[in-house]
């Protein structure tokens, strides 16, 4: 049987591995739409910076012990 703080563990656990993922794969598309300069390229740009920055904001208020 698992105790309850080992399985609030692996819980938080889960939740900060993806949103790492997440992070990294927003970081490798901004790398390749900063390397190509087109048209495309620069609206994605826009795009993973405006989620960069809603996903931070979205971080700050689950990650802080204030907020539970």
């Amino acid at each position: 049987m698992m105790l309850a703080r080992v399985a609030d563990s692996l819980y938080w656990i889960g939740r900060y591995v993806e949103r790492a993922e997440h992070l990294c794969r927003l970081s490798d598309v901004m790398l390749n739409a900063t390397l190509d300069r087109t048209e495309a390229a620069s609206q994605a740009t826009r795009i993973v910076l405006a989620a960069s920055v809603r996903s931070s904001v979205a971080f700050s208020i689950t990650s802080d012990r204030r907020h539970r």
